[in-house]
């Protein structure tokens, strides 16, 4: 049966409905999101900075934005114009979204010169109050009250300053379709930096190296195809030595050149390299040329080689490995440290620098910097020293260091630097071991040290530091170590060492001693001498003997150490079961087998250990 009239019309009416909505929610579905800044940059405010940015994929719809909603969290805002009366997105364009508090009179515009002009900006009702450092869900919700659009990022604190992109805008948004943005402060309202272009060619280098000393280093880079067509034929990359550190390529700075030869498939790299022989820390520039490139935001690059320091140019000097601290005794706090000095002819910065000590049972060391104000000189000029210590006080004059070596109040010349993380270095008591790193991660001294090392006639040594005897001599021969004389402080930070000896500064043609006499009383003058030799074979095992007036042998100074032309040790005026001797004349005697012709070559000469009259 054919229906009347009046029901035949209804029916087309609802029909016509039905075909209007379907098309409108096809129209919804045609605005997704395409960008996300949930921290911005320091220097931005961080809640009126933050923007959502939307793009339109309909090849012919303009949709007008107004009274759509984000709902954040647990959040709503909805979307309105922003003065300039314009909430309708057109064809294939993009749309951001910034929180009502940018609009505000104390506003700063973050954003005025980055967003183009022309850009449907949109007034969100309140703050957008998206999370930094964990998980957000944003859904886009239509007027129809339908949510087209639902993102879940994982918010990093290491990301702050750069959005959250979407590479393929036609597809979903999974993790995967995600990315960070290439470029500082996002890109909102423009294509994002992630998306693939059709010619695109990248350059990435490694922002820092480092090479040992008086070494050629060779230094790798990529080039990247991110466009989505085999490229990059006649490509050219120009390597720059920025010696005026002016950060521009010039013509005279010019050191390589690299051009491609065949063209690079999509998502595909090679890797070049250039090499460079650095007598100082040196920056680099790169510049990518290709003709075609449709992005040359990504065809500069730079890099800074720096040169590790020379083994033993800087040594470990003094080490205070138990202090005396208590807090029951009124006393101040004695701090440990680790005294440093420069032995080299060249000043040298030890900004970046790092004390380390045992690592722990994984392998892994604990790394100590104590060279990290950016308003600090850290340079050290040779025959100075520098202290290192563990102290979280906020003022040079409050800490421990200066308010117990009383003789740093005021000194503003000794070099003190601080590690302000620690209040100790836990440094062990039973052994342990201090190293120093350059900023290249470079070892250049290392002192495995022993209780062992400090002097046999201390009934206790808390409270005394390891002092070396002298700065040119092994780092871990124990001869070289022993107790500070300084009777006052127990220790000489940032001062010459109570127990230092000069090397003999004679012609040694055979064998010198000095000082000679020398008076080992304790008291840090003349404690030690050194017998300095020169052999007449540059291969060598030698033995060192001390022997009385009347021949009787008291101690061994060296028993088949391998040794070169010339060396250096260290008597301390004890006998080998760590007992003083009486004063009188000795003879050092050298007994040096040469690896070569199997001969033995003999030195000797007197040694007059003395004391004081009085």
């Amino acid at each position: 049966m054919r229906p009347c009239g009046l029901f035949a019309l209804f029916s087309v009416y609802v029909a016509l409905a039905s075909v209007d909505a379907t098309a409108q929610v096809a129209r919804d579905t045609s605005v997704i999101l395409s960008e996300v800044m949930y921290d911005p940059p320091t220097g931005a405010n961080a809640t009126n900075d933050e923007f959502i940015e939307l793009y339109n994929t309909s090849a012919t719809d303009a949709i007008d934005l107004r009274t759509w909603r984000l709902r954040i969290g647990t959040t709503t805002v909805t979307l309105a114009d922003s003065g300039s009366g314009q909430t309708t997105i057109a064809p294939r364009s993009f749309a951001v979204i910034l929180p009502n508090s940018y609009f505000g009179a104390t506003s700063t515009r973050f954003y005025r010169d980055v967003i183009p002009f022309g850009v449907v900006v949109l007034r969100a009702s309140g703050s957008l109050s998206l999370n930094n450092t964990g998980d957000e869900t944003i859904r886009l919700i239509a007027p129809s009250n339908d949510t087209v659009q639902v993102y879940t990022y994982s918010g990093r604190s290491a990301d702050k300053g750069f959005s959250l992109e979407k590479i393929a805008l036609t597809r979903n948004n999974a993790a995967s379709n995600w990315q960070r943005s290439l470029a500082q402060n996002g890109t909102p309202g423009r294509a994002n930096s992630v998306t693939p272009k059709g010619r695109d060619l990248a350059l990435r280098i490694n922002a820092q190296f480092s090479v040992a000393p008086e070494t050629r280093a060779t230094i790798p880079y990529t080039i990247i195809n991110r466009g989505t067509t085999p490229f990059g034929a006649g490509a050219v990359v120009r390597v720059f030595e920025d010696r005026n550190r002016n950060r521009i390529g010039d013509a005279a700075e010019q050191i390589a050149t690299e051009t491609l030869t065949g063209n690079i498939a999509p998502q595909d790299s090679i890797r070049r390299t250039f090499s460079f022989q650095p007598t100082a820390p040196t920056q680099f520039i790169l510049t990518l040329t290709a003709t075609g490139d449709e992005d040359t935001t990504n065809n500069r690059a730079e890099t800074r080689l720096l040169v590790g320091s020379a083994r033993n140019s800087v040594v470990v000097n003094e080490i205070l490995y138990q202090p005396i601290q208590s807090a029951t005794d009124f006393r101040q706090d004695q701090p440990d440290y680790v005294e440093l000095f420069n032995r080299s002819s060249q000043p040298v910065d030890l900004r970046g620098w790092f004390l380390s000590n045992l690592p722990n049972e994984r392998g892994e060391f604990e790394r100590y910097f104590f060279a990290t104000d950016t308003l600090q000189n850290y340079v050290l000029n040779p025959g100075e020293y520098a202290v290192v210590s563990p102290d979280r006080a906020a003022r040079r004059d409050s800490t421990r260091l200066v308010l117990f070596y009383t003789y740093l109040r005021g000194d503003n010349a000794a070099r003190l630097f601080f590690v302000t993380t620690r209040s100790t270095f836990s440094n062990s008591t039973t052994g342990g071991l201090v190293q120093l790193n350059d900023n290249t991660g470079n070892v250049v001294d290392s002192v495995r040290y022993f209780p062992g090392w400090q002097n046999p006639f201390f009934s206790s040594t808390r409270g005394i530091a390891l002092e070396r005897i002298n700065p040119n001599l092994p780092s871990n021969d124990r001869r070289n170590w022993t107790s500070s004389a300084n009777r006052e402080f127990g220790g000489t930070p940032a001062r010459q060492n109570s127990v230092f000896a000069p090397s003999p500064s004679g012609n040694a043609a055979s064998i010198d001693i000095a000082p000679n006499p020398f008076s080992p009383d304790g008291d840090g003058r003349e404690d030690f001498t050194i017998i300095r030799y020169a052999l007449s074979n540059s291969t060598n095992r030698i033995r060192i003997k001390i022997f009385d007036a009347r021949g009787r042998l008291v101690r061994i100074l060296a028993s088949s150490e391998p040794s070169g032309a010339t060396g250096e040790v260290i008597w301390d005026g004890l006998d080998d079961a760590r007992q003083t001797l009486r004063i009188g004349i000795y003879i050092a005697l050298i007994e040096a087998l040469d690896a070569n012709s199997a001969t033995v070559e003999t030195q000797k000469k007197t040694i007059v250990l003395a004391r004081p009259l009085n």
